[in-house]
């Protein structure tokens, strides 16, 4: 999961770094809050609702890749 996610600060953009075993960035997402907000308000998950969390797949699927390990 990727975790809370706090709306209530001003920001633009959420990058999600993910590392491998050895703790090295092998891809970075980068999601606007745009797409953050209407992802957060779809109903049903207790986890995006109560605690604006996405998991790493769903962040996946809205942010753009800017980076990956060649």
């Amino acid at each position: 999961m990727v975790p809370s996610i706090n709306l209530n600060h001003d920001w633009d953009v959420v990058l999600l770094v993910l590392l491998d075993e050895d703790m090295e960035a092998f891809e970075i997402y980068e999601a606007t809050r745009e797409q953050v907000e209407a992802s957060l308000a779809v109903p049903g998950s207790r986890a995006r609702n109560e605690r604006n969390a996405l998991a790493v797949s769903k962040f996946r699927s809205i942010g753009r890749l800017r980076w990956k390990r060649t």
